[in-house]
């Protein structure tokens, strides 16, 4: 680039700031007359900010991680059009060698590359190549390009090599197409629309044709896609028919080229320049050519990125690009560097810089960022967005306010009417362009950091267009509506210096930028930010609008929406309008009328016949567009005998070739008779107004025939105007809120000597206003009432304490003077006196607080102390409770005192800082005052017995680990009088107190009491605390409570010891507590068990932690021991039916290598066992041959009852158990024993033998009888038995036995293999109930174990005490869950798998389950249910 375009860039100036408007509350009520305001100085800038009051802050309603978008890519080096027509030069020269089969790289001369636009700039300024040949100009040109005088040769030759042949087939063909275009048949054939609009959507599709464009290119800054050429099919051309396009024979085929896209033929001496041989490769015409090289200008500008962003992870990203960029925070990078880094990328070949900007998002999509009326509000802050959903700043507001002329538009036009949000990040750019139809433009900036715009003032837009195109006209030539892309930007800094006018705004957030008619702006973001916009358009652009129609139709621009169709429809609600906006309404459809009535006349003139009504707005906006210069039609149409061509009035003469005037019809909305009548119909509503007028002409004496303006008139009665405005600002004030925030804003009242003055104006005016004049006499005799009341109160509580009624008259005499709205100088007296009365009134409550607690507490000292050691016996609260719990009255009464007091709405008590500021702010009536004095010495003594008591309390602290509450209780006594005291060693002396309070409350209750019992858990809580306590802490009960806890462990220890096995499956819990595993092991679902080598406390008592209390655990034990006989029995019998893989612990049908080994019952639960799987336990040498325990019946140890005995103390559980065992004596008749006495005989010896406790004299006697007389063990089990005895115990025992039950938990239940967890079980007497907690699932089965689709009702149901099935006889099953069943055969009761021998390999091989009582034939798991 030039030196002298480059200094705009490299030095960049920033052009002079545009005003900024701070509108006033009253002013900032109303958008549309505030904008009318400003216009007539604003309107010179361009673009300006308005900067909100204070009061407006509307929140953000926008979810930042639910919003997404997806945001355009910008590379900075390709927007700028003087550095971008370098661009489009050289990509256009590389495309065009590549057409011709030769590779282009940039040539260089003394180590630099040659500027080859601007050498032919150059060349082309010099007169062109021959007059530079010819003149010699080339060491000239070499050193304008910064080149020695002797290289002038060298970029001669460059550029006859690289540049002539481009110029010569580029340039001529573009020629002849703009000579063939200019002699068409139809000259007014219209080329496609690139930024087709309707009324219903702003933007839509362009219609098909031979646009390359992008539809969504205008206004949305999208890029521009190229179409991919066609190829034709040339396998079928004869080469007879092909003929050179230039000499026109068909000889000489060696040399003839045929093109690869048309179907044009030259010879290659025919071509210009001719060549010296055929191209490898493929060729095309110079026509083809210079069609595929003039597509390089529609590749630049914005495409859409790959990625979908949410606010939040674009915000991440855009930071992290300005901080990766610059170096350091993106907070602290200076703004100015920011916009000096902007100008030098734009045209920095070497540094591509890619930004991201989500532009033109449309807020019905994504969501705006103020509330709207149709959204739902709910949260803390509901109120505030129902009041900012309506307030008329509000983005989505403002288009349709009543003084907007776009509210007369029915549908919401996207970006105009609805608006859009754009979020920005650093760099992102909007180029140089207009509104659309020329309407104001309003933006405001949410939140983020700023926003430069620079803009042109309307009026200079003629000016600008011209220094665009004059400075690129390259770039217009293959895009003549460039600007209406939103792609194009061009330094400030080069237009000014070209004669323009250039503002600057800096937009931050919570500021508003508005734009005026046919202003160009542009600019660019300086990090994240989010911002929103919406056009809108007061009664003044009616005028603005009907010229952008004749700037359109010139560039055959479609327009968005019908101006004529608006301006008729404002018309028909004319009676609704304001006076002002009738006037501009009425003066475009005079202009209508007068236009239409030319146009009519002018048809008729020529013959035309035919008309036909036409209701326009019920045709698409591509059906009523004329087809020369696109504008939409409403009033009326002319269209062709054809029926498909329509234009405007303007282009009459350009409808059909083929068609006369005369041929044509003429389609209306509206006839002549119709419009004269609407024009006069306005006109009266407008009448009034121009009567008044009149008469303030005749007022100043104006001639009757002169047209007087608005503003004349304002001027002349300007000073009576000012002196009645002045005044009723004084009389009309505003209610404030009684908020005290005036001095938060800057205080522009009146003085009460400007009333004064008022009033002697108006008395001595010429012009008379009573009621004016009697209102400022009302008001100045209340203020002087006003004063003297003032002055009366003050005398009256002068020397008299007067609490709180004080402090209300003056607050209300206060409110009194701030409804005036004038500055009053008594005010500040005012204030004084209030400020001395709160004060007074503060002071008193904190001290009678502060009395009447050390009152109560002095009084109940000596009586608490006394009893000291009663309360220490039985655990009720001590002085401390006393001192500190107040009674409820008592409380209720503080608590309405405390609210004056606590300004922070904290506790009472307060801290030396707190009472020293008290004291400060007393100190300027001190010594004006003997009240204050008075109450100021209370305060000072106060403060003094708190910093004592502060210190004492620490020196306490130091000291007192360990010595007890009681102890404690006697050193509070001497800190109780500052218990007023908020400070940080005195805080934690209470605070300590009342955690050893809490101990020695706990400790009787939950240790001593006989009455009670207590949990490990509640145990390890109180020791707990007394490690927390620094008073407790290694004291006696803090050393009580540790013992308690060691001789627990040793207890438990001793309890591991005894039953624990070396290696074992099970912890102590889980063998002391029962058979909880028996509900699952009858269903067919138990867990497989891993090995237990844990000898931890907390591991082989987990289960413990889940009960609160003992009842729960004794509830909890009850059930298990209450349901293990009936569910034993039922496993006994369903696992004689069971095969080996479901009940060996190795899961197989057959046991290792030996598929035909022996296999041994256990005695207990009939589970089937390979020789080889067995394990020997030393127990089983107590028993008789062939009695097997197999793991899960032999858990522990199993010590004898009377260890058992010892270590508890008392064994009450076991004390019965020979009595509980049913004997049959030898020599005993068995053919007499019944079968009931059988199974109970059968029962008692099976529960006997399940207990892991060992009575030896129990077993003797079973043993000793007849039982194995009548239930005799086989010979197989004895043998089998007598193998596992002498077969040596394994080294290393599984890991996990039983590991076939996964696969089963698995497909139903879907868990996991592992150890179930007991877990806790509520009783009826529980606080949580699992009743009615039932978990339908549908389980899918089929014959051989495959899903069919058929489906039974099944569920699972946390277990309640109460819960029977149907079954006759319920067996209750308590366990971690409970499987049911529902019979689906009729009856539809529901019953547990275990009391009908249902198992879940069973259900899952059924499809329909029919219970015992509807099965005809009773299936024989079904027996169970006489159990």
């Amino acid at each position: 680039m030039e030196k002298s375009l480059e200094r705009f860039y490299k030095k960049f100036e920033r052009p002079p700031f545009a005003p900024t408007y701070y509108p006033s509350e009253e002013e900032f009520s109303d958008p549309i007359a505030y904008v009318a305001k400003i216009k007539s100085e604003a309107e010179d800038y361009g673009v300006v900010k308005i900067v909100p009051p204070a009061s407006f802050r509307p929140p953000f309603v926008i979810d930042s991680s639910k919003f997404e978008f997806t945001p355009r890519v910008q590379r900075l080096n390709e927007i700028d059009a003087l550095f971008r027509v370098r661009i489009v030069f050289i990509n256009k020269l590389v495309n065009f060698w590549h057409l011709q089969g030769q590779q282009f790289r940039l040539p260089w001369v003394e180590n630099k590359y040659i500027d080859l636009y601007r050498l032919r700039k150059l060349v082309e300024e010099s007169g062109g190549l021959k007059k530079v040949n010819y003149e010699r100009k080339w060491s000239q040109i070499a050193r304008s390009l910064g080149f020695k005088p002797a290289s002038g040769p060298t970029l001669k030759q460059h550029y006859i090599k690289w540049i002539l042949p481009y110029e010569h087939s580029i340039e001529k063909s573009e020629l002849e197409d703009v000579d063939a275009h200019t002699t068409q048949t139809h000259p007014a054939e219209p080329r496609e629309d690139k930024c087709a609009r309707t009324m219903q959507g702003r933007r839509r599709m362009a219609t098909a044709g031979t646009s390359t464009i992008s539809p969504s290119q205008s206004r949305m800054m999208a890029g521009m896609k190229r179409k991919p050429m066609p190829s034709l099919d040339k396998s079928s051309l004869s080469i007879d028919l092909v003929a050179c396009h230039k000499c026109g024979g068909g000889g000489d085929e060696a040399r003839l080229l045929l093109c690869e896209n048309c179907d044009r033929s030259l010879h290659t001496y025919c071509l210009v320049p001719p060549l010296a041989a055929v191209p490898k490769g493929d060729w095309r015409c110079p026509k083809c050519v210079a069609n595929e090289v003039k597509k390089v200008s529609f590749e630049f500008g914005f495409h859409d990125s790959n990625q979908l962003f949410t606010l939040e992870e674009f915000g991440e990203w855009a930071n992290d690009f300005k901080q990766s960029y610059f170096k350091q925070a993106p907070c602290d990078v200076d703004s100015e560097k920011v916009e000096t880094e902007f100008w030098q990328n734009v045209i920095n070949f070497d540094k591509d810089v890619s930004v991201k900007y989500g532009a033109d998002l449309i807020t019905s999509k994504v969501g705006s960022g103020f509330p709207r009326k149709t959204d739902i509000f709910k949260g803390v802050d509901a109120k505030d967005r129902i009041a900012y959903a309506s307030h008329p700043w509000n983005l989505n507001n403002l288009p349709v306010l009543r003084e907007s002329v776009l509210s007369h538009i029915d549908t919401g036009i996207s970006g105009m009417m609805v608006p859009w949000v754009y979020v920005g990040m650093c760099f992102s750019t909007f180029c140089w362009h207009v509104e659309d139809h020329w309407t104001y433009s309003i933006n405001y900036n949410h939140w983020g950091e700023r926003k430069i715009w620079y803009g042109i003032t309307g009026k200079d837009a003629e000016k600008f267009d011209q220094i665009v195109k004059s400075s690129v006209p390259e770039l217009f030539v293959d895009q003549p509506d460039l600007l209406h892309h939103m792609t194009t930007a061009l330094n400030p800094r080069f237009l000014m210096d070209k004669g323009l006018s250039i503002y600057t705004v800096q937009q931050n957030a919570g500021e508003f930028v508005i734009t005026f008619p046919r202003a160009y702006h542009a600019g660019f973001n300086e990090g994240l930010n989010f911002a929103e916009a919406v056009n809108f358009a007061p009664p003044d652009w009616l005028q603005m609008g009907r010229m952008c129609l004749t700037n359109y139709a010139n560039i055959q621009r479609t327009c968005v929406f019908s101006h004529g169709e608006l301006v008729m429809k404002m018309v028909q609600v004319a009676d609704k309008m304001s006076i002002g906006m009738c006037l501009a309404t009425l003066e475009e459809l005079r202009y209508i009328v007068k236009r239409e009535a030319e146009f009519r006349k002018q048809l008729t003139h020529n013959g035309l016949r035919e008309s036909e009504f036409c209701k326009f707005e019920d045709v698409p906006d591509d059906a009523r567009s004329c087809i020369v210069c696109k504008t939409t039609m409403y009033v009326s149409a002319l269209v062709c005998k054809h029926k498909s061509r329509i234009v405007c009035m303007n282009h009459m003469d350009q409808l059909c070739s083929e068609c006369q005037i005369s041929d044509c019809c003429l389609r209306f909305r509206y006839t002549l008779e119709d419009l004269i009548p609407l024009a006069n119909k306005l006109a009266q509503r407008t009448t009034s107004f121009e009567e008044w007028r009149d008469r303030v002409a005749q007022l100043y004496k104006e001639e009757a025939n002169e047209k007087l303006e608005i503003r004349h008139i304002l001027e002349g009665i300007s000073r009576f105007d000012k002196l009645c405005v002045a005044a009723n600002k004084i009389i009309n004030r505003k209610i404030r809120l009684r908020d005290n925030t005036r001095c938060q804003k800057a205080d522009n009242r009146c003085d009460f000597t400007e009333l004064e003055r008022l009033r002697q104006q108006l008395q001595e005016s010429d012009i008379q206003d009573e009621a004016l004049e009697k209102s400022l006499d009302n008001l100045h005799e209340k203020i002087n009432s006003w004063k003297v009341k003032l002055m009366d109160t003050i005398e009256n509580y002068r020397y008299v304490y007067g609490g709180s009624t004080a402090v209300d008259l003056f607050q209300e005499i206060a409110y009194e003077g701030e409804e005036f709205n004038l500055k009053l100088p008594e005010m500040e007296l005012l204030k004084m006196e209030s400020a001395r009365c709160q004060w007074l009134l503060k002071a008193n409550k904190m001290l009678d607080w502060v009395q009447r607690r050390a009152t109560r507490t002095s009084k109940q000292l000596d009586k608490d102390m006394q009893q000291a050691t009663i309360k220490q016996e039985n655990g009720s609260p001590s002085t401390f409770d006393n001192a500190l719990d107040i009674k409820e009255e008592e409380v209720e009464q503080e608590d309405e005192e405390e609210e004056d007091i606590d300004d922070d709405g904290q506790l009472a008590r307060f801290d030396v800082v707190r009472l020293n500021k008290m004291i400060s702010d007393g100190s300027r009536w001190i010594h004006s005052c003997d009240l204050v004095k008075g109450v100021a010495t209370s305060l000072y003594q106060m403060q003094r017995d708190g910093v004592a008591s502060e210190t004492k309390a620490e020196e306490l602290l130091e000291n007192a680990e360990g010595i007890g509450f009681f102890a404690a209780e006697q050193c509070w006594k001497q800190l109780m009088l500052t218990d007023w005291l908020d400070s940080e060693h005195i805080n934690e002396f209470r605070d300590e107190l009342q955690l050893a309070k809490e101990i020695h409350i706990n400790y009787p209750k939950l240790i001593e009491d006989p009455k009670c019992s207590f949990s490990l858990k509640v145990l390890e809580q109180l020791e707990q605390q007394c490690e927390k306590s620094l008073l407790e802490r290694n004291g006696p009960l803090h050393q009580k409570v540790s013992d308690l806890k060691l001789r627990l462990k040793h207890f438990v220890d001793k309890i591991q010891n005894m039953f624990q096995k070396a290696i074992g499956y099970y912890n102590v819990f889980e063998i002391i507590a029962g058979r909880d595993d028996l509900p699952s092991l009858v269903e067919g679902d138990p867990l497989p068990l891993p090995l237990f080598r844990s000898t931890k406390y907390n591991d082989n008592w987990a289960q413990l932690k889940q009960f609160n209390s003992n009842s729960l655990l004794s509830a909890h034990l009850a059930a298990i021991s209450e349901q293990q006989s009936n569910l034993l029995m039922a496993l006994r019998l369903v696992n004689q039916k069971r095969p080996l893989k479901e009940t060996c612990s190795c899961g197989k049908e057959a046991g290792g290598s030996q598929p035909s080994q022996l296999t041994i019952s256990c005695f207990l639960c009939n589970s089937g066992f390979h020789s080889s799987c067995a394990q020997w336990e030393p127990f089983l040498d107590r028993m008789p041959p062939g009695v097997f325990l197999c793991p899960r019946c032999l858990r522990s140890r199993r010590p004898c009852i009377e260890d058992v005995e010892a270590a508890c103390e008392s064994a009450p559980a076991f004390s019965k158990l020979q009595k509980n065992v049913y004997t049959i004596p030898q020599g005993t008749d068995l053919t007499t024993i019944s079968e009931d006495h059988k199974l109970r005989i059968q029962e008692s010896m099976v529960m006997a033998l399940s207990l892991e406790i060992m009575d030896v004299e129990a077993y003797q006697m079973a043993f000793s009888s007849a039982y194995f007389q009548l239930f005799p063990i086989g010979e197989v089990q004895v043998e089998v038995w007598r193998q596992i005895q002498a077969k040596m115990v394994a080294a290393s025992p599984r890991s996990i036995i039983f590991p076939h039950t996964t696969l089963i938990t698995g497909q139903l239940t879907g868990g996991a293999g592992g150890r179930r967890n007991s877990a806790k079980r509520q009783s009826n007497s529980g606080s949580a109930k699992y009743a009615d907690q039932k978990h339908e699932t549908s389980a899918t089965s089929s014959t051989n174990g495959t899903p069919t689709g058929s489906k039974k009702r099944c569920k699972e149901v946390y277990h309640a005490d109460k819960e029977i099935c149907a079954a006759d006889k319920c067996l209750r099953p308590y366990s971690d869950q409970v499987r049911w069943i529902q019979c689906e055969s009729g009856c539809a009761r529901w019953y547990h798998y275990v009391c009908v021998g249902q198992t879940v390999k069973a259900a899952q091989q059924i499809s329909t389950y029919s219970c015992y009582r509807c099965s005809v034939v009773v299936d024989k798991q079904t027996e169970l249910h006489c159990l």
